[in-house]
């Protein structure tokens, strides 16, 4: 139960911290799909890195990160489509089912790391596909004029997931250089955040300032 308790603390401080990243308003539909495009594959590409975060001790932490980005994103695409106060964590909750639910999906996560390798793999294909899902399903809500219901966003989310699937596939080794790339980086801060050395809205800023850069990836034909 505590266990359950400190995750719960670490998903409620992950989807309340603000984002660094920047979306304006873009009213001609062709452009704002293809840049709401783009901004899905660099969220899903960033929480996949996190996601494949080894340490059972510390990818609680990352993995809440990775939880931070999705909320991220979903803010970003409703500044794309002009919602520049929109409340994402409320999205997000009807998208997942609801914030404890992702409590114990972290729990699991937690479990599966305990397996060397093996975990890694699952979290990061688990975090890449379930920030796509989020995306595309943020992206279907916009285009319905937000009318679609908790029940509904919930299937195209589902739906959305096996597609990502295929897309991670096809990306996977890019993903994989980028997790190496960054790992030890994000063990410093993520020790630094657990002794206290940083508050979460820093640990958040710096990862997505991280993350958030890494390059284009390509859809499979």
């Amino acid at each position: 139960p505590n266990r359950i308790e400190q995750l719960k603390g670490l998903v409620n401080q992950s989807c309340n911290v603000q984002g660094v990243g920047k979306a304006q308003f873009i009213e001609d539909s062709i452009m704002r799909s293809r840049v709401v495009e783009q901004k899905i594959r660099r969220y899903a590409a960033a929480t996949s890195v996190l996601g494949a975060f080894p340490s059972p001790l510390l990818s609680s932490y990352t993995q809440s990160a990775a939880l931070g980005l999705q909320t991220n994103l979903i803010a970003e695409i409703a500044a794309v489509w002009g919602q520049s106060n929109f409340q994402a964590r409320l999205l997000f909750g009807k998208i997942v089912g609801s914030l404890g639910l992702v409590s114990v999906w972290l729990l699991v996560l937690d479990v599966a790391k305990l397996v060397p390798k093996a975990g890694s793999n699952i979290g990061a294909v688990d975090a890449f596909t379930a920030t796509w899902a989020i995306g595309k399903t943020t992206q279907a809500y916009f285009e319905s004029g937000q009318t679609l219901d908790a029940v509904t966003l919930q299937q195209i989310f589902k739906q959305a997931r096996k597609a990502g699937q295929t897309i991670y596939a096809f990306n996977e080794p890019a993903i994989s250089e980028q997790q190496q790339t960054h790992s030890a980086q994000i063990k410093i801060l993520t020790t630094h955040l657990k002794l206290g050395k940083l508050t979460p809205e820093e640990y958040h800023k710096q990862i997505q300032q991280m993350l958030i850069t890494v390059k284009q990836f390509n859809l499979p034909t």
